[in-house]
């Protein structure tokens, strides 16, 4: 069965693209309008609502705008793409810092896993190398920074004897 509100909103999207006017008509007179009237051709009603049409009709009303044209647009919604800075990490880098810390705590090297321990230790260990201040999370780190944190947990994986790839 199929879902009267997504059908019908699907149908006001149609009429939208296709152009097709619903206020040019006088029903008081007895004057539909052009979106009626396709309608009625099609079903013999005048209204898609819950109440006047069924499934089968309000599909066959559909199927009807996509022979006229009508090209339903995805619902699938697309990863929003960051743009990075320059000089700052990438996705790869970032996504590899997250990858060997899960190593790590698959393995029981990490006390206490999640972010909030990956983000003390990043803010520890870079600290070192940037006048005292580490950078609070991995997602601020430089490239150059990115690197080092990168080499240096995997440095600590071969220590553990830790397999991440």
């Amino acid at each position: 069965m199929a879902n009267p509100r997504s059908d019908i909103a699907m149908i006001k999207v149609a009429i939208k693209q296709l152009g097709i006017a619903d206020d040019d008509g006088n029903e008081a007179a007895g004057v539909l309008s052009t979106y009626r009237q396709m309608l009625k051709s099609v079903t013999g009603k005048t209204s898609v609502s819950a109440d006047a049409m069924n499934d089968r009709e309000r599909a066959k009303v559909l199927r009807h705008l996509r022979q006229q044209g009508f090209v339903p647009k995805s619902t699938k919604k697309r990863p929003r793409r960051v743009e990075r800075a320059p000089g700052m990490l990438s996705q790869g880098e970032l996504g590899l810092i997250h990858v060997l810390w899960r190593a790590l705590e698959d393995a029981g090297e990490i006390k206490s896993p999640g972010k909030e321990s990956l983000c003390a230790w990043v803010e520890h260990f870079t600290s070192q190398f940037n006048s005292g201040r580490g950078y609070s999370a991995p997602e601020f780190l430089p490239q150059y920074a990115a690197g080092k944190v990168i080499e240096q947990l995997k440095q600590w994986c071969r220590r553990c004897h830790i397999e991440w790839e």
